[in-house]
């Protein structure tokens, strides 16, 4: 499919994100960002991102949901990135190289600016550039909350603060289970804790009627929410 039939199949969704994103700007800005963007639908478990790589650009997540993780010393999931949240430096800088991977974690769209057209958009509309940098600089925060939390909260509680912080950026489905479905092993990975232990935690939450799990999909009781 051309990008321009891509284009017009999800329109609804862009204009949703740029709404959201963008909504200091003026819709001529997001006219012109329609023209701009390279819409990108890839299939679960794509890697779209690699260490190494140059960035050439940005990526906004329409939908869908994206792992951005690290391979080396060990496999470890940096972030979780879900709609409307924007993968790559929104300022070109010379050399610049990705320094982590990225790959969807389900059917996902993509909508990708390369950094030519983004800079010709924010000499014209200035708030571009500090929605943008609104936007990396929250996404930060969390990553940097998160690696707070994992320091310094108990395991149990830790664990909860996680899964309470997945059903707020991802939600439920209609059974209640949360959207982002994680394997018990890159949970793990991602809260810094041994699977033997997160195994442990999950069980207890069970059986104090916190949770209930199947497979790689948690269901957060009301209790906990």
């Amino acid at each position: 499919m051309q990008n321009t039939e891509i284009l017009h199949s999800h329109q609804a969704i862009i204009r949703q994100a740029f709404s959201t994103l963008f909504s200091f700007c003026p819709t001529v800005i997001h006219h012109q960002l329609m023209k701009d963007i390279v819409v990108k639908e890839i299939y679960s478990d794509t890697v779209f991102i690699k260490k190494g790589e140059e960035c050439d650009g940005i990526y906004i997540v329409l939908d869908g949901a994206v792992k951005i993780y690290m391979e080396e010393p060990k496999k470890r999931v940096l972030h979780y990135a879900g709609m409307h949240e924007v993968i790559g430096q929104p300022v070109a800088m010379e050399n610049y190289l990705f320094r982590y991977y990225a790959s969807s974690m389900e059917n996902s769209v993509l909508a990708y600016l390369p950094f030519s057209k983004l800079q010709e958009l924010m000499i014209k509309q200035p708030r571009l550039f500090f929605s943008l940098m609104n936007l990396i600089n929250k996404q930060t925060a969390l990553v940097e909350n998160h690696s707070l939390m994992v320091l310094s909260e108990p395991s149990e509680k830790l664990v909860i603060r996680t899964i309470q912080d997945l059903k707020s950026r991802f939600g439920l489905d209609s059974q209640g289970y949360i959207k982002l479905h994680i394997s018990v092993k890159e949970l793990a990975g991602y809260i810094g804790m041994s699977k033997t232990s997160l195994y442990r935690i999950l069980q207890s939450l069970k059986t104090k009627n916190l949770i209930s799990q199947h497979l790689d999909k948690l269901k957060p009781s009301a209790q906990i929410l």
